[in-house]
């Protein structure tokens, strides 16, 4: 109409293209955006901004579409040739924009490629790298395929202390959630063994200084005692008692006892440990030694002792 009229008051504006993207994503269709956006960037009157992409970057990032990683790494590159090319900001790449990348490659497992859209951010002037997108791109990897998937994700970790102690930066300081994703990465592939040395860095201050900043917190004593319940080992009993002394060795010296102590989820872990090796009325014994009320756990099989 605008084109037959001759009148630029009936052109689109940002508004219009803004209000049928989120016509799109009421209806679910986030597979039909990119005709739109492909059409906003080829209007020249208009100059995309970063809200635009980062509002179709946050649909993609939770798609169960394969193809939604490559969809918002074509996406970035679109934003940074636009202001390259139409020498603007308006479309710079944010911290956003990189994490609805790396999320939505952790959502796929696709570890490489959120590896490399954070180095591609750490290069940006522009954006400053967190603890996050780090943590997030060691999830990728965690749940890739790749049996050195672990290795990764401490390499990444050093590279990224490394980083915090050149640069001071408070955003990079290590956390227990980055370090519970290192622990995830192992105990997914069912490394008990190195599970527990990880964590035993931690609590212990032993063998290496990697992870000397790190307060594991009670999941992290849950992600290594749920390796060793899906090992089935042998032996899984009487590492999980182990473990279970060094939970409480660790709430007495904390003095809180809030961050470390054992509760029910630890005891019920421990229960199906105990009962997958057959060892039941060990397990009770050990249970009852310990101060646990058996009915309050959900391990049926128990409670009828």
């Amino acid at each position: 109409i605008a084109a037959e009229r001759g009148s630029a008051r009936l052109l689109p504006d940002k508004d219009s293209y803004s209000m049928m993207l989120e016509a799109y994503f009421k209806r679910g269709r986030i597979d039909d955006v990119d005709a739109i956006m492909d059409e906003m960037v080829n209007e020249r009157s208009i100059i995309p901004e970063r809200r635009h992409f980062n509002t179709v970057l946050s649909r993609l990032a939770v798609s169960n579409s394969t193809e939604a990683p490559d969809r918002c790494e074509q996406l970035l590159m679109k934003m940074k040739r636009i202001s390259r090319e139409r020498q603007t900001k308006a479309c710079l790449p944010d911290i956003v924009t990189y994490g609805a990348v790396i999320d939505c490659c952790a959502k796929h497992g696709r570890g490489p490629q959120a590896e490399s859209v954070l180095k591609d951010m750490i290069n940006d002037s522009d954006v400053r790298p967190n603890v996050i997108l780090f943590t997030s791109t060691m999830k990728a990897w965690a749940k890739s395929t790749d049996p050195v998937a672990p290795q990764e994700c401490e390499r990444l970790f050093r590279e990224m202390k490394q980083l915090f102690e050149e640069q001071g930066d408070i955003r990079l300081l290590p956390n227990v959630a980055i370090f519970n994703t290192i622990l995830g990465a192992h105990a997914s592939r069912g490394q008990c063994k190195e599970a527990e040395s990880v964590l035993r860095q931690a609590t212990r201050k032993e063998d290496s200084e990697l992870y000397h900043s790190i307060r594991p917190d009670r999941d992290s004593f849950h992600i290594v005692l749920r390796a060793l319940e899906e090992s089935e080992a042998s032996h899984g009993p009487d590492q999980c008692r182990r473990i279970l002394q060094e939970m409480k060795r660790l709430a007495e010296e904390d003095g809180t006892c809030d961050g470390f102590a054992p509760n029910e989820v630890t005891y019920e872990i421990l229960a199906r440990v105990f009962l997958r090796q057959g060892r039941k009325e060990e397990a009770v014994e050990f249970l009852r030694a310990e101060g646990v009320v058996l009915g309050d756990l959900h391990s049926a099989s128990l409670c009828e002792q």
